[in-house]
């Protein structure tokens, strides 16, 4: 009670930036609703001092300096660091800069990623349609410094039944998955520019997911829609943009890479359907016939015997295709490193990779 209606974007945090705000801007942001403040500034300033002094941390006198440096941005507390307010939670933070958090965020993948690879790879742009095994792929761009653009398509919400394999809270039952995945996101990184089709990819946006927001590089899909599937393919490769897309069958992940920007007269799905994609745009899919599209795109040889058998039981004894989260975290893994990859022009070629778990522990 008393407490001001948001007058600003709910969806996104709200930042105060340094040496763009007064007290009492930050006491006028303090009339909202604040369930939780969190100051981790003065840690944040420790750990970066720390950082940028590699070089001083065995000296006897490296807390000295540290804890001198920490004091002078300390000396207007109220005016240092950035105020950072989540408005779907609660909290309130005060951090440091944007560019201090890249350098924290982005430390310890020194020298894995060096330091023209992780700028390179902070000003990528790229595509993920499909927020289910896809949710997997963005928490580990943000993780590893991956992308300054994130373009992301869902329609679906997150129900009880995701919980065997989505990365989220029972509080958020209910919410569309693109909603859950855009606060998550903004959690790790909040500075990071999000582009979301909630409606998910159809043929009315596909264009404007492409190309709005800066040209996308790299699309991930991971989709049921065959059609779409399809039209992503399409556009992509008149383009020259590639597409990688993610499969999970019981404890197998399989992996299409297509290299369009490299190759753009090669086939759809690396020609593994033959003429499949034209008899998919012209078919009405259905419950009876999706199974043997799907199958023949995954390819029986590749499909597990009780994922084989789960499908059969699609609408009669299960409601959906069974997933597991092992595979789905090794998948967001594999996304990450992927994107690595293809964005900094290292050899990779299009083709179909099958990752086996019962043959790698054989």
């Amino acid at each position: 009670m008393g407490r001001k209606k948001l007058d600003f974007d709910t969806t996104k945090p709200f930042i105060l930036f340094e040496g763009d705000y007064s007290a009492g801007d930050l006491k006028r942001l303090t009339n909202y609703p604040i369930w939780q403040k969190v100051d981790v500034f003065e840690l944040q300033l420790k750990e970066l001092f720390a950082i940028n002094n590699a070089r001083f941390m065995f000296r006897h006198d490296f807390a000295k300096l540290r804890d001198n440096f920490v004091k002078k941005r300390l000396a207007d507390n109220n005016k240092s660091g950035n105020w950072i307010y989540y408005p779907w939670n609660g909290i309130l933070t005060h951090q440091v800069t944007a560019s201090e958090l890249y350098w924290l965020r982005t430390n310890r993948n020194r020298n894995l990623i060096t330091t023209v690879e992780q700028q390179r790879l902070s000003k990528a742009v790229i595509g993920v349609v499909g927020l289910s095994i896809g949710s997997s792929f963005v928490h580990n761009f943000v993780q590893q410094g991956i992308g300054h653009t994130l373009k992301l398509a869902e329609y679906d919400v997150l129900e009880t039944t995701n919980l065997n394999r989505i990365n989220a809270p029972i509080y958020y039952l209910g919410l569309p998955k693109i909603q859950m995945s855009t606060r998550q996101i903004y959690e790790l990184n909040p500075y990071i520019n999000l582009v979301l089709y909630s409606d998910g990819i159809n043929e009315s946006n596909l264009d404007d997911f492409i190309n709005f927001g800066g040209r996308t590089q790299l699309i991930f899909e991971a989709i049921d829609d065959l059609k779409m599937k399809i039209r992503i393919r399409i556009a992509a490769k008149k383009l020259g943009i590639p597409v990688i897309m993610f499969t999970n069958l019981g404890d197998i992940v399989m992996v299409d890479i297509e290299r369009y920007d490299l190759d753009r007269a090669m086939p759809l799905f690396n020609g593994v359907v033959d003429n499949m994609p034209e008899k998919i745009l012209s078919t009405e899919i259905n419950k009876k016939n999706i199974n043997r599209f799907v199958t023949r795109l995954v390819g029986i040889k590749n499909t597990p015997p009780r994922a084989l058998k789960s499908l059969k039981l699609i609408g009669r004894e299960l409601v959906g295709r069974p997933q597991l989260s092992s595979t789905v975290n090794v998948s967001g893994g594999l996304a990450a490193y992927l994107a690595r990859l293809v964005i900094l022009e290292n050899k990779i070629g299009s083709g179909r990779y099958i990752f086996k778990f019962g043959d790698l522990f054989n």
